[in-house]
């Protein structure tokens, strides 16, 4: 693999087909069209770990060679939504957020008819027409799944809660929750509850019990990006959390934990 890579422009690019260049000379050695969609799909099997060079070449070429737009695939005349899960993964692992939530948001202004909310696969940027590919059943699972992931996955025997919750969901006066959630750990049950300064969070955490995951992290974004300044895990001071994360390790029943910013 590493031996078929090539440089373009200052681009080192790692063809698909290691024994042919056909995707990225099709799309004139840019990351345009089945370069995109393929590149997604293989990152989506975690063959290539998120942070390994390899990756990082594939993702920098999405990135810089007109591989996305608005976040997500980009196909011919439009977008591709459905095929860029492996992609928004990806930047999960990195701790990238923002690029998946605005995949989150991109999947639902252009992954479904006006009218009839139907999934397509493929709209047009500039028309909007995207009736080629209705109905297209994976865009819906695709966006569920992202969904999902940005508010409860599993990373090997890490729990991670609230990762990519955008940050306005947070606002004063809000709630998020969460209900039966399954996970390889067992179900899941959280709620978020801002008060009405919005420097102040509550959070009720049912934990999985079945197989007790090595740690939960649970991430709380403030909208304005304030940092955590104290955290009490039932009415006790705890100490183990950084500028937007609250670690719970060994974690096997209800808890309540106050947050203040």
């Amino acid at each position: 693999m590493n031996r078929s890579v090539l440089e373009r422009d200052g681009i080192k690019m790692l063809p698909l087909f290691p024994q042919s260049k056909a995707l990225l000379e099709r799309a004139n050695y840019t990351a345009q069209d089945y370069y995109t969609l393929v590149s997604s799909c293989m990152l989506e099997t975690q063959y290539l770990p998120a942070d390994s060079q390899q990756a990082i070449w594939v993702t920098d070429l999405l990135e810089q060679k007109s591989g996305l737009l608005l976040g997500m695939c980009r196909f011919l005349h439009g977008i591709d939504h459905a095929y860029t899960y492996g992609y928004w993964m990806t930047c999960l692992d990195r701790g990238d957020v923002e690029r998946t939530i605005l995949g989150l948001y991109g999947s639902l202004a252009y992954g479904m008819s006006r009218e009839t909310y139907s999934a397509c696969e493929t709209q047009w940027i500039r028309s909007g027409a995207n009736y080629y590919h209705l109905p297209h059943l994976y865009s819906c699972t695709q966006q569920l799944r992202l969904l999902r992931n940005m508010l409860i996955r599993e990373k090997g025997k890490v729990l991670l809660i609230g990762q990519a919750i955008p940050r306005h969901w947070l606002k004063k006066d809000m709630k998020i929750d969460v209900s039966d959630a399954p996970t390889v750990f067992g179900e899941v049950d959280y709620s978020i509850t801002v008060d009405n300064t919005g420097d102040r969070m509550k959070v009720q955490l049912n934990p999985p019990v079945r197989n007790v995951p090595d740690s939960i992290i649970l991430y709380l974004r403030h909208p304005q990006e304030k940092i955590i300044k104290n955290v009490k895990i039932n009415g006790r001071v705890n100490r183990d959390f950084t500028k937007d994360t609250i670690s719970l390790v060994g974690l096997n029943k209800t808890v309540t934990i106050d947050v203040d910013f």
